[in-house]
């Protein structure tokens, strides 16, 4: 998976009632959820930080969106850093 270049609030998804559909997203949050946790101090401090933005109680109530607007407005990464996402 290459993580797309996105500004903040710019980031729409359709949503679909396919369970295929779902496992991928699911799959898709994983990896962006690791993603922010590779940037992290130990102690999860992006991960939180995401978590008291979107006012959220644990991670697994995330959205991929939310995931991938908090990406683009909050973690500063070149191009290269953005195609390791896979």
């Amino acid at each position: 998976m290459k993580l797309k270049f996105f500004r903040p609030g710019q980031v729409t998804l359709k949503q679909q009632n396919n369970t295929q559909q779902n496992e991928q997203d699911e799959t898709e949050k994983s990896k962006l959820i690791q993603y922010i946790s590779d940037r992290s101090d130990r102690y999860g401090d992006k991960l939180l930080e995401f978590m008291d933005l979107y006012g959220l109680y644990n991670l697994q109530s995330a959205t991929v969106s939310q995931l991938y607007d908090y990406i683009a407005s909050h973690m500063q990464c070149g191009q290269q850093e953005q195609d390791q996402i896979k």
